[in-house]
């Protein structure tokens, strides 16, 4: 495909720094494709280096890359995502400490600074900012940051942030020489986080040139550090960079890319930019407001049994048994509505008054799919309301599949209990004893104890109980570590299993959601067969295990949260509930703050756009009557 005149203007700069702006659907990754092959074409020194967002990106470069160049050319071109490229990078100053990702991180957390959310946000949000900041000076740190860090340097664990930090200390010092390159290409730099953006500063030498490719107006992980149009205006100022704009989309039919450029315009921080589709006119923008009787009419509600139905609910404050599918879903919503604390002393006369029955109207935009379900993307703001839409389409029998979200497996009971068992697998390991304390409820002043000893003995099986303070849960847990069974006592193996299993369930409080997650792990490894350390690796890789996702696949209906939706592209889409606390959803920060506020509808703004330009020639966009949010207002063209 040839480039456009934009594109051109890019790579007729190749070796200057650039800062390029791409409208949703503007080929910026063909442009980057060009653009590698250029540069690697135009000198045998050159070496690039290509920053990606995802694993699966850096695959999909690597293969179109590949088709442009040769293979000897190709092996002076670095592919990589940000998290792996530092990593690499930072690899000699792990000093033996071991890196905590994921929900291993999440758990490190909750011991480290208790379980209270504020807490936990400021770690992933403050901290970061506040540490890079200190340029290592420990006394310039909250309370909060140094009693973090302290639990990381106690336990000799890192996460990724702080060893990306420790590594922009490093560089800053002369202790780690930047990487080997002559151009680097940043793909996605809108969601470059501050400790991103050092980063690539510190890889800054005399004679290099660095591209970056973005879009500030699809800017939607703040709450995980991206720093969006401010990144934009720091590189263009700090590297001197040439701006550039992709201001053609091929993707969305000029209706709908109309309905999207009204919206963003409301924002005030961002780069203004003209918008222009490469198609001709026929998309169609189809707003949807249903009123309440339409929805009773279309879910084939009766209003005086919905009437009954929501006075036998009040009176006995649990669902009338034997409804059928509609009647339920909206009696467990209106459930919900009066077990409310702001109705809890209230008269039943009172409650029956000034309440009604909730409906949602996810019922009736799967009825309208299901007339020709084939092509559809539905998009949500949360997984919680996408999960209405799933469930009312499996109802129908639409086929669906859902994208995003976070897998069973990384639910924190689960790799609680699963570092459980691999501590108890590999007792001379002191990397997950910490986190199996932790998961059975020691206390943190038990485990640290309990950790030095066990450091010094080298040997869980060789600790005495009576060196460690007395604490009934861990007594429990060297019970459990004396009496693993033989590598070949598979009858034994399975019994030990369910004697964890059964330990973790008490400490779960029988909560019947919590035990069933629990089960899954047990049976899973009652499944295997070896040894308690063999079970335990086979169900590692099962976790680590990624599905493949046919994001184009026409037979089912994809659903996706907007954040999900981000870098996928459909024929059609709709996008349900833009509804008044739902998009946007509540501001939940300190309400005085005009900034922080301002900021967040911006973002909430920045993600119904980017659902918006995932549709390429027809978008239907749902609420209920009186509902609307007032981003549909501001979506009109003048």
């Amino acid at each position: 495909m040839a480039l456009t005149n934009d594109q051109n203007a890019v790579v007729e700069h190749r070796d200057e720094n650039k800062l390029v702006l791409a409208l949703p659907g503007s080929g910026k990754t063909h442009l980057s494709i060009e653009l590698a092959s250029e540069i690697i074409k135009a000198n045998e020194i050159n070496k690039l280096i290509m920053v990606t967002f995802t694993r699966s990106s850096t695959k999909e470069t690597e293969h179109r890359i590949s088709k442009l160049i040769s293979e000897n050319d190709l092996m002076r071109i670095d592919i990589r995502t940000f998290a792996k490229l530092i990593l690499d990078h930072a690899r000699p100053l792990l000093d033996g400490r071991s890196l905590i990702m994921g929900p291993t991180h999440d758990s490190f957390k909750r011991r480290a600074v208790g379980t209270d959310e504020k807490n936990l946000q400021f770690i992933d949000t403050q901290y970061p900012v506040e540490y890079l900041e200190s340029n290592g000076d420990i006394g310039e740190l909250s309370e909060i940051s140094v009693k973090y860090l302290q639990a990381l340097w106690q336990y000799k664990k890192v996460d990724l942030t702080t060893l990306s930090i420790e590594l922009i200390f490093a560089l800053r010092a002369k202790k780690i020489e930047p990487l080997d390159f002559t151009h680097m290409l940043v793909d996605e730099f809108q969601d470059t986080s501050a400790i991103e953006y050092a980063w690539i500063k510190e890889n800054k030498k005399e004679n290099r040139s660095f591209t970056v490719v973005g879009d500030d107006d699809q800017a939607i992980y703040s709450w995980r550090g991206g720093f969006g149009y401010k990144n934009m205006v720091k590189f263009q100022e700090e590297f001197k960079a040439k701006a550039f704009l992709l201001s053609i989309c091929f993707r969305c039919a000029p209706e709908i890319l109309a309905y999207a450029a009204e919206l963003i315009d409301y924002n005030v921080e961002r780069m203004p930019k003209s918008m222009n589709s490469a198609k001709d006119p026929g998309g169609r923008v189809v707003f949807k407001d249903y009123a309440r009787l339409d929805i009773e009419k279309a879910l084939k509600i009766d209003p005086e049994r919905i009437h009954q139905y929501k006075k036998e609910t009040v009176t006995n404050r649990i669902v009338p048994s034997g409804l059928s599918w509609h009647y339920r879903r909206a009696i467990e919503n209106y459930l919900n509505l009066i077990n409310q604390k702001v109705y809890a002393n209230k008269p039943d006369k009172v409650i029956m008054s000034k309440t009604s029955v909730p409906f949602e109207c996810q019922g009736v935009v799967a009825l309208e799919i299901a007339q020709n379900p084939k092509g559809w993307a539905v998009l949500a703001r949360t997984n919680k309301l996408l999960d209405l839409m799933q469930e009312e389409l499996v109802y129908l029998d639409i086929p669906v599949e859902r994208i995003g979200g976070k897998s069973i497996w990384e639910s924190p009971l689960i790799v609680g209990l699963v570092s459980l068992y691999r501590s108890l697998s590999n007792p001379k390991s002191m990397v997950f004893i910490d986190d199996a304390l932790s998961f059975i409820g020691v206390p943190n002043n038990v485990i640290s104890e309990t950790h030095k000893h066990v450091v010094e003995v080298g040997d869980i099986n060789k600790v005495s109980s009576l060196s460690l303070p007395e604490n009934k849960n861990l007594s429990i847990y060297l019970d459990l570590a004396k009496n693993i069974p033989s590598n070949d006592d598979e009858e034994g193996i399975d019994e030990f299993i369910s004697k964890v299993f059964n330990i973790a369930s008490v400490i779960s409080k029988d909560h019947e959601r919590a035990v069933n997650k629990l089960r899954l792990v047990s049976d899973r490894l009652q499944g295997y067969s070896g040894s308690l350390r063999m079970r335990v690796s086979a169900l590692i890789r099962l976790m680590q295990m990624k599905d493949e996702i046919d994001h184009s696949d026409k037979d089912k209906v994809i659903l996706a949260t907007m954040n999900g939706s981000k870098g996928l592209q459909w024929e059609k889409v709709w996008v349900i509930d833009v509804e008044k606390n739902r998009v946007p959803t509540k501001f939940r920060g300190d309400s005085d703050n005009e900034d922080s506020k301002l900021a967040f509808l911006e973002e909430e703004r920045r993600l119904l756009y980017v659902a918006i330009t995932r549709a390429e020639s027809l978008l239907h966009i749902s609420y209920r009557q009186g509902k609307h949010s007032q981003f549909i207002e501001e979506m009109q063209p003048a």
